[in-house]
Order: structure tokens, then C-alpha cells, then sequence
């Protein structure tokens, strides 16, 4: 059997990988190390489960094909999302806002900043005169 090169990287980094290590069984799972990781792996399907506190769990089979001695796997964790402890839902406290999607749309409203500049622009000119 060819041993092949299976290149590892989590989103984030410093998640544990285990890997099934053994040619002939699937079930037998080894710790290999953190992410990012390159592990030596025999050709056939071998499954990798990716695991970090905080995150949700992810398993795939991958194969590994004789002949594709660089085999990529990158992995974005999922964040689990943890409810208080008491089960309380905490309506009465304000949300956090994600700042990465605006509900403003910012270019309407830059483009008119610069209208309203340039027209101001105009008027003063036109009383100059």
C-alpha cells in the first residue's frame, strides 16, 4: 500500500484531529495532533473527525487515491452556540449587533453626502459672484 500525504487545516487553527490509521479497519480512531496537520496515511477511504471545545464536531470520509500523493483538507468549525446555564433566554438584555452585515446601505448614502457637499459647493460660488 502507498502511504500519501493528507495536508489538514481548521478554521480556526488548534483543533485535535483523529484519523482512522489502520489499512484494514475504519473503526480504530487515532489522535494525530492539532491544526494545521500533515498526516501519512494509507490510500483507501479514511475518515478524519476534527474536534475543539466550542465548535461542533465534524467528521468526513475522505479517499485518498493512489498516484495523489498531496491530498487537502480544509475545514471551517462550526460555533456552537451555548444557552445560559439557568435556561434563561436574557430577552430583557440588548443583542449584540454583528458588524460585518450594516442594515444602513453606506453607498446611497456616502453618494449623497457628496451630492449635498457639491451643491453647497455651487451655491457659494454662484454667491461669490
Amino acid at each position: 500500500m502507498t502511504i500519501n500525504i493528507l495536508h489538514i487545516t481548521t478554521n480556526p487553527p488548534g483543533a485535535s484531529i483523529y484519523t482512522d490509521t489502520s489499512s484494514t479497519d475504519i473503526e480504530y480512531m487515532s489522535y494525530r495532533g492539532k491544526s494545521p496537520l500533515n498526516a501519512n496515511m494509507y490510500n483507501g477511504n479514511r475518515r478524519v473527525i476534527v474536534k475543539m471545545e466550542g465548535y461542533e464536531d465534524f467528521e468526513q470520509v475522505v479517499e485518498l487515491i493512489d498516484g495523489f500523493y498531496n491530498n487537502y483538507l480544509d475545514i471551517t468549525l462550526i460555533q456552537v452556540n451555548e444557552e445560559p446555564e439557568d435556561g434563561d433566554n436574557n430577552d430583557d438584555e440588548p443583542s449584540v449587533i454583528d458588524t460585518n452585515e450594516s442594515s444602513v446601505p453606506i453607498l446611497p448614502i456616502a453618494l449623497g453626502a457628496i451630492a449635498l457637499i457639491a451643491g453647497i459647493m455651487v451655491i457659494s460660488k454662484k454667491k461669490k459672484l
